[in-house]
């Protein structure tokens, strides 16, 4: 099992930093409402693991270290999760007629996941505003999504171009996954992971790893798993 994988977060309270992100979502998994999400940051700072977690805490699973794909949807949840390239006007109308027409197959809640949100087309955020306003009691979305780029155009100024529609959102609360002063405590989490893999091997330069990584957990974790490979303990 990957690394990234075997040591994915399974609660809010366990993600590495993301403090900010931790306050908002642990008294929203202990009382839930309908309601849209948008978790904005860079790739590898955990905004679709925590989507997975918060989803796993509503569920209020009762076996603590089962995977979360495996037990979601047998408990209080009925997750649903897909990729904007699938998530087009069509689809995004059958979402709506789906909560219109029935109450979710597991449970009480519908929980929607869109990784990479700003790739939908500007007809399916469009078409999303009629979905989520007003939501429905029993659906909450969460919308994952790089943060807007800067672009240099050509008389040399700096343009930041945001793909997704203001209005869009408007509709959701906003969430900033930000992966600023997150080196030590990552330093942190990979000396923990080498005591769990290789607890009798040198220790490595962890903050450089950190560093290295661009403070992305994610990829510090597979730079981390790839030392382990050299030293035979994978």
């Amino acid at each position: 099992m990957q690394l990234t994988e075997k040591y994915q977060p399974r609660k809010i309270q366990d993600f590495v930093g993301l403090e900010k992100v931790k306050q908002a979502l642990v008294p929203f998994a202990a009382n839930p409402y309908g309601s849209a999400w948008l978790f904005s940051g860079p790739t590898g700072v955990g905004k679709t693991s925590m989507a997975l977690a918060l989803a796993s805490e509503i569920s209020k699973p009762e076996e603590e270290d089962a995977r979360i794909q495996e037990f979601i949807n047998t408990r209080n949840v009925y997750l649903v999760r897909t990729h904007s390239n699938k998530c087009n006007v069509d689809y995004v109308k059958r979402v709506g007629e789906e909560l219109e027409l029935r109450v979710p197959m597991y449970g009480k809640w519908w929980f929607f996941i869109v990784d990479e949100a700003e790739e939908m087309t500007r007809a399916a955020q469009l078409e999303f505003l009629s979905v989520l306003q007003p939501i429905r009691r029993c659906a909450i979305f969460v919308f994952t999504c790089n943060p807007p780029a800067e672009v240099k155009k050509a008389n040399g100024k700096v343009e930041t171009v945001d793909k997704l529609e203001k209005r869009f959102r408007d509709r959701c609360n906003k969430l900033e996954f930000s992966s600023h002063g997150l080196r030590q405590d990552i330093a942190r989490h990979l000396a923990y992971v080498w005591s769990q893999e290789a607890p009798q091997a040198p220790l490595p330069n962890f903050e450089q790893i950190a560093k290295d990584s661009q403070n992305s957990v994610r990829d510090a974790l597979r730079s981390l798993e790839l030392r382990l490979l050299t030293l035979g303990t994978r």
